[in-house]
C-alpha cells in the first residue's frame, strides 16, 4: 500500500501507473500447488485481481484497463515429470516458436482472452489513472 500511495504523491493529476504483477489466483497454482515456482521467499506479498483492483482503488487509482493473462508451459510440465526443469529458459523456446508461427500465435491470443476472461492467468497488468 506504501508503494501505490507514494505512487499516487509523485504522479501529475490524471497520471497513468501501470502495474504487473503475479496472479495468485492462476490456473498454475490451483494445479501445481507447493510445486509452483513463484512460492517462495522473495515474494513479501500475493495479489489476485481483486485484492490489486481493491488495493489502487483506496490508494486513489481508477482503473483503465485490467488484463488477467499468461500460462507458463514448462511449469505446466511440472505435473507430468519429475526432474527439475529451468522454466524460464524452457519458456523463451516455446515463446520464439510460438511467435513465429501464425496457427499457434492465434492460439496464444485465444488462449489469453479465454485465461482474461476467467481471471486465470499467470499475470495481472492493471492501467490505472490517478483521481
Amino acid at each position: 500500500r506504501q508503494y501505490l500511495l507514494k505512487a499516487s504523491k509523485v504522479l501529475r493529476e490524471k497520471g497513468i501507473l501501470v502495474i504487473t504483477t503475479h496472479n495468485f489466483n492462476c490456473l498454475t497454482r490451483f494445479l501445481l500447488q507447493k510445486e509452483w515456482s513463484l512460492i517462495n521467499k522473495e515474494h513479501l506479498l500475493y495479489f489476485t485481481p481483486k485484492s490489486l483492483e481493491s488495493l489502487l482503488k483506496k490508494c486513489n487509482f481508477k482503473i483503465l484497463d485490467t488484463k488477467v493473462k499468461l500460462i507458463t508451459f514448462p511449469e505446466l510440465l511440472k505435473l507430468f515429470s519429475r526432474k527439475r526443469l529451468n522454466v524460464y529458459d524452457s519458456n523463451q523456446v516455446i515463446r520464439k516458436n510460438v511467435e513465429n508461427n501464425i496457427l499457434l500465435s492465434t492460439l496464444k491470443d485465444f488462449t489469453n482472452s479465454l485465461l482474461n476472461f476467467t481471471r486465470l492467468g499467470e499475470s495481472i497488468e492493471y492501467i490505472c489513472q490517478k483521481i
